[in-house]
């Protein structure tokens, strides 16, 4: 919601080149996060997120990491 607001206030306020630029900074961040997520994320651990769901709603206390 944040990124819509400050995409149409700087096409407004600046020029066209520099929504860009802030589009791309806003595709960086979520690159960022995205690989974050890949190296060190739950499925990274060896936990996959239906046998983490599974965890959560029967009251166990750990998934069952994956095979392999």
């Amino acid at each position: 919601m944040i990124g819509q607001v400050l995409l149409a206030a700087t096409a407004t306020a600046l020029n066209l080149t520099s929504m860009f630029v802030l589009l791309g900074g806003f595709w960086l961040i979520g690159s960022i996060a995205g690989a974050a997520w890949w190296r060190y994320g739950i499925e990274a651990r060896g936990q996959n997120l239906e046998a983490l769901a599974a965890a959560l709603t029967t009251g166990r206390a750990a998934a069952r990491p994956l095979k392999g």
